[in-house]
């Protein structure tokens, strides 16, 4: 299982053509050209707000198959952080990720913006480095039952430690069980698909 650092999508404005981190003004990206860019997509036939109740909770990714070790502030405000344990192939490591910005509505979509708040962490046998990510997660309301899911993960890393496109795409298809056994499937669900852009 890889960190439940990989998640979902709106472009702002340049926000594709660098970092959001740096489109948003939120000080140094820490690594840059990333040679990592993933953008994913998928639909979710639940209405949003059933959907968000499973995956819009920075504190809450047990959907993703991951528990939070500690948290600090509030889920919904910059700065809040959560602490994972996360096993790689290059060991396991304890990581800090770190809320920049969530956006909530009315309908019931959101979204949300972190990023990897303790890199640089250096591999324990001394031959690479975890630079950082950055994941943008977002919904939008496409009908009564029915939810477009997207994420953008741009990472810095030695190799290929992490498999985000296994995790999320993997995270999504727990959280349509999880609506399936709530009985809040009611529209058409379409698989995730991961494109490595980079």
């Amino acid at each position: 299982m890889a960190t439940s650092a990989l998640i979902l999508l709106a472009t702002l404005g340049t926000a594709l053509a660098q970092p959001w981190g740096k489109a948003l003004g939120l000080g140094s990206t820490k690594c840059s050209p990333f040679p990592m860019l993933l953008l994913g997509r998928s639909t979710i036939g639940s209405k949003a707000a059933d959907f968000k109740n499973i995956s819009g909770q920075f504190f809450e990714i047990e959907w993703e198959g991951l528990t939070p070790t500690g948290t600090t502030g509030r889920q919904t405000v910059p700065g809040a952080t959560r602490n994972t344990t996360v096993p790689t192939t290059e060991g396991t490591y304890d990581v800090v990720e770190t809320l920049a910005r969530y956006d909530q509505y009315p309908d019931g979509t959101f979204a949300m913006y972190f990023d990897l708040g303790n890199a640089p962490i250096p591999f324990q046998n001394g031959q690479g480095t975890f630079g950082g990510y950055w994941v943008t997660f977002e919904t939008a309301y496409t009908g009564t039952s029915e939810t477009f899911v997207s994420w953008k993960i741009n990472s810095c890393f030695t190799g290929s430690p992490f498999n985000f496109t296994e995790l999320k795409e993997g995270s999504l298809a727990n959280a349509v069980k999880i609506l399936s056994s709530q009985g809040q499937l009611h529209g058409q669900t379409f698989p995730a698909t991961t494109n490595d852009v980079a």
